[in-house]
């Protein structure tokens, strides 16, 4: 069921891509519930990972992850998206935790302290347009060969796209994957 957006086939001769590009509207939800993010975070007075970066860029990247986590409530078919100050609570349905980044060829960032057993997938892309670039099961993810640092400040898992697997595989363990009764 599609629940809004436009979700377009890429088809790869490696792997089978999803494109999906938000509506308007669905853009305006995503700057507020960024906006509401950014300033429950702020309330709250918890450490800002961009410490180095402007406050309108901080609210800029709350409002896309907020929009990544919608692309991937619609290629999914499950809510996601909406949750303000609920942090380690699945982005969409009951096991899925969305990780974003602009960058086309990011990487998938998964931390100490993420739970073992949920799905972390990678969307990448900005304003409106984004990709599902793959998944991995957050054991799986926590290897030590993508152990690293890049950034200095907060060492993390930080497995290259070519290790995800395609979106379209989780899409189908999930409709056999038994549900959460907890969100």
């Amino acid at each position: 069921m599609q629940m809004g957006g436009l979700i377009q086939i890429v088809r790869d001769p490696r792997e089978g891509r999803t494109k999906i590009v938000l509506t308007a509207e669905e853009m305006a939800h995503a700057q507020k519930i960024g906006d509401e993010r950014h300033s429950d975070s702020r309330q709250r007075g918890l450490v800002d990972r961009c410490t180095n970066q402007p406050a309108e860029r901080k609210r800029n990247l709350e409002m896309e992850a907020a929009a990544a986590e919608k692309a991937a409530s619609i290629a999914f078919g499950y809510p996601g998206g909406e949750d303000v100050g609920t942090f380690k609570k699945p982005d969409v349905g009951d096991y899925i935790q969305v990780r974003h980044t602009e960058h086309l060829n990011g990487r998938l960032i998964v931390r100490p302290g993420d739970k073992d057993g949920d799905f972390y997938v990678l969307v990448t892309g900005c304003r409106g347009t984004y990709e599902i670039a793959g998944w991995k099961w957050g054991l799986e993810a926590k290897d030590d060969q993508w152990w690293t640092d890049p950034g200095g400040w907060q060492p993390a898992w930080f497995v290259p796209r070519f290790a995800l697997e395609p979106f379209h595989t989780l899409k189908e363990l999930l409709n056999e994957w038994p549900k959460r009764s907890t969100r």
